[in-house]
C-alpha cells in the first residue's frame, strides 16, 4: 500500500509540470489520442474477422451455393482492418515522436531557468541541491524518452479493453484469470523499482562527483594542467572507482529482484495454461467453431502479450516517476523570500550602511565576516584591502545579494536591502568579479550580457576604451575554440573584455564594485586601465577590492580588512603614515619590488 501511495504521490507531482508542457497542444493531444484508439483496436477487430472468415470458407466448402457477398466483405473488411492499423501506427509514432522532443525541451529548459535565475549563490554552495541538480541532469533525458512508451502502454490499453469486452461474451472467466494470476507479478516488479531507485538517491552525491570528474576531464578549461602534470590516469581511477561502487549496488539490486520475477512468471504461466486448455477442449467436442477456436486463441495470446506488455514497461513507467522526483525538487524550491521593509534609524541617510554584518558559509564553522560595520556615502569611492581569505570578495557577495547575511543588515538610501526585489536592486550594481566570467559567447554577446543597448558604435567604442580594438570585426565570432572560426583570448584580454562589459552597464548603475580588475594585466595594459578606472570612480559610488595597492590612490578612503573584520580606515596620506600598520606595512612590502 505504501508503494502505491508514493506513485501516486509522484504522479501528483508532476502534473503541474506536465500540464505546463502540453498547454496549447490540445490538437496534437487529441489527434494522437485518436490514432492510438484506432491502432489499439484494429488488430483485436481484424482478429474477430479473421475468425468469421474461416467460418464461412468452411461453410462455403461444406455448402457450395453460400452466398459470395459476405465473403468478399468480409476479406475486404480484413484487409480494411490491416490499412487502417498500418496508417494509425505510422501517424501515432509521428505524434510519439513530436511529443518526445517537446518534453525534452521543456523539462531541460525549466532544469536549466531553475539552476540559473535562483536569486542567490546558495543553491550551488548546497550539497544537497547539487546531487538534486546531478541526479536531474541524468534523469531529464529518459524523463522524455519514456514518452514513446508511454503512447505504446495508451495504446496497448485501447486494445486490452476491446479485447476483454469481446472475449467476456464468449468466455467471461478468461480475461479474469489471466490479469489475476499477473497481479503479483506487476507488485513485485513495482516494489522492485522502488528499490532500485533508492539506491539511485543514495548515490546521489556520487552522481555529483562523477558529473565534476567529468568537467575536469573534458573541459578545456583543465586541459592544459591535466597534459602537464599527468592528471587523467588519477582521474580516470577515481571516475571508475566511484562509478563501480554504485554498478555492484544496483546490480545487486537487480539479481535479488530477476530472482523474485522468475518465480512469480512461473505462476503467471497457470492462466495462460487453463485458459488455453479450456479453449481446446471447447473445439475438440465442438462446442465451439474453428473459427471461434481461432479467434479465442489470438484473443489469449493478445491479451497475454498485452498485459505483459504493461506489466514489464510499468516499472519503466514507475521510474520516470521517481526520476522526476529531482527535478520536481527543484522546481519547487522556495527562493528567498523578500522581507517586510525596515528603514535605518539616521537623520542623514548614507547610500550604502552595513550595520552589525556576520556571514558563515554553509557548511563553515568559522565566520568568513564577524559584526563588520562602515558606511558609504554617495559620490564616495572606498578602496578595500587585506590579505588572502579576509573577506573582502564576501563583503561583495553580501552587498550583491548572492548570499544573506546570517546576521546584521545591509540597508541602500536608508531600507534594508533584504525586501528590495532581486533584479530591481542588482540594476543599480555594476560589479567585476575577480573571477569574472569567461563566456563561451560571441564577443557582442560577452559585452551586452546586461546592457539593453546593441549598436555596433556603442561595442566599437567599448572596446577602444579597453584597448581591444581589434575585435571589432569579429563582434559575432565566439570566444572559444569549440566554436567553428572561434576565437582565443588570453587572460589579460579577457579582463579588459570584463571591464567593457562593466562599462556597457555603468549608464544605469548606481554603484560601481571592482574585485581586482588589473590582476591579469601587464604594467603597460594595467597602467591604461588605472587611468581609465580613475576618471570613472571620479563619477561614480565606486568599491574598490585589490592586493595591487596602486589603485588605493585613485580612491577618496581605505579601509583594511582581517579575518573578516576592518582594522584600520582612512585615505591613502593618513594611513600610510601609521608606519606600524597593515596598511603601510603592504604598502611598503609592495612597493620595494619597484625600487630601482
Amino acid at each position: 500500500m505504501k508503494t502505491i501511495l508514493n506513485n501516486l504521490k509522484q504522479l501528483s507531482a508532476i502534473k503541474k509540470l506536465l500540464k505546463d508542457i502540453f498547454h496549447g497542444h490540445n490538437l496534437s493531444i487529441i489527434g494522437m489520442i485518436v490514432f492510438q484508439v484506432i491502432a489499439g483496436v484494429a488488430p483485436v477487430v481484424s482478429t474477430w474477422v479473421n475468425g468469421k472468415l474461416i467460418d464461412h470458407i468452411i461453410k462455403i466448402n461444406l455448402v457450395p451455393k453460400s452466398t459470395l457477398t459476405i465473403f468478399i466483405l468480409l476479406v475486404a473488411s480484413a484487409v480494411f482492418c490491416l490499412i487502417l492499423m498500418e496508417l494509425a501506427i505510422t501517424l501515432n509514432n509521428f505524434f510519439s515522436d513530436y511529443f518526445q522532443n517537446l518534453i525534452y525541451y521543456k523539462i531541460h529548459y525549466r532544469l536549466l531557468e531553475v539552476i540559473s535565475s535562483y536569486p542567490t549563490h546558495g543553491l550551488r554552495d548546497s550539497p544537497k541541491a547539487n546531487q538534486q541538480i546531478a541526479l536531474s541532469r541524468q534523469q531529464a533525458e529518459s524523463i522524455s524518452e519514456h514518452v514513446t512508451l508511454l503512447c505504446s502502454i495508451f495504446l496497448v490499453l485501447c486494445s486490452l479493453t476491446f479485447s476483454f469486452i469481446l472475449c467476456i461474451s464468449i468466455a467471461w472467466w478468461i480475461p479474469w484469470i489471466l490479469v489475476g494470476t499477473m497481479i503479483p507479478l506487476l507488485y513485485a516488479r513495482t516494489s522492485i523499482e522502488h528499490k532500485l531507485w533508492n539506491v539511485k538517491e543514495a548515490y546521489g552525491e556520487t552522481f555529483n562527483k562523477l558529473h565534476l570528474h567529468d568537467l575536469v576531464l573534458t573541459n578545456p578549461e583543465y586541459s592544459k594542467d591535466i597534459r602537464l602534470y599527468n592528471m587523467h590516469s588519477k582521474l580516470l581511477q577515481n571516475w571508475s572507482i566511484l562509478y563501480k561502487e554504485f554498478f555492484q549496488s544496483i546490480n545487486k539490486a537487480r539479481l535479488k529482484g530477476a530472482i523474485k520475477v522468475t518465480i512469480l512468471s512461473l505462476i503467471s504461466g497457470i492462466g495462460l495454461f487453463t485458459s488455453f486448455g479450456y479453449v481446446a477442449y471447447q473445439a475438440l467436442y465442438g462446442t465451439i467453431s474453428i473459427g471461434q477456436l481461432s479467434f479465442l486463441l489470438g484473443i489469449i495470446i493478445y491479451l497475454k502479450s498485452n498485459l505483459s506488455f504493461l506489466l514489464y514497461n510499468s516499472s519503466d513507467i514507475i521510474r520516470a516517476l521517481l526520476s522526476a522526483t529531482p527535478l520536481m525538487s527543484l522546481l519547487e524550491l522556495p527562493k528567498p523570500v523578500i522581507a517586510q521593509p525596515t528603514y535605518l534609524n539616521r537623520s542623514k541617510i548614507p547610500l550604502i550602511v552595513f550595520e552589525d554584518v556576520t556571514f558563515t558559509y554553509p557548511g563553515a564553522s568559522i565566520p568568513a565576516i564577524k559584526e563588520l560595520n562602515f558606511i558609504l556615502e554617495e559620490g564616495e569611492s572606498l578602496a578595500i584591502v587585506g590579505e588572502n581569505g579576509s573577506g573582502k570578495s564576501t563583503l561583495i557577495k553580501l552587498l550583491c545579494r548572492l548570499y544573506e547575511p546570517t546576521s546584521g543588515k545591509i540597508y541602500w538610501n536608508g531600507r534594508d536591502i533584504a525586501s528590495l526585489d532581486f533584479n530591481a536592486y542588482r540594476d543599480k550594481l555594476a560589479v567585476l568579479f575577480q573571477d569574472f566570467a569567461c563566456f563561451p559567447l560571441s564577443v557582442r554577446d560577452n559585452i551586452l550580457v546586461g546592457c539593453k543597448k546593441n549598436e555596433n558604435k556603442y561595442i566599437y567604442s567599448l572596446l577602444d576604451q579597453v584597448d581591444l580594438g581589434f575585435l571589432k570585426n569579429e563582434l559575432d565570432h565566439f570566444l572559444t575554440k569549440r566554436a567553428q572560426d572561434g576565437l582565443d583570448l588570453s587572460g589579460g584580454q579577457w579582463q579588459r573584455l570584463a571591464i567593457a562589459r562593466l562599462l556597457a552597464t555603468i549608464p544605469h548603475s548606481e554603484v560601481l564594485v571592482f574585485d581586482e580588475p588589473t590582476s591579469a594585466l601587464d604594467p603597460q595594459a594595467e597602467h591604461k586601465m588605472l587611468m581609465l578606472l580613475g576618471k570613472i570612480i571620479q563619477k561614480k559610488t565606486s568599491i574598490v577590492i585589490s592586493h595591487r595597492l596602486a589603485l588605493c590612490r585613485i580612491t577618496n578612503n581605505i579601509l583594511v580588512m582581517d579575518k573578516g573584520k576592518f582594522i584600520e580606515y582612512g585615505n591613502h596620506e593618513k594611513l600610510i603614515q601609521q608606519k606600524k600598520g597593515a596598511y603601510c606595512r603592504m604598502f611598503t612590502s609592495q612597493a620595494q619590488w619597484y625600487k630601482v
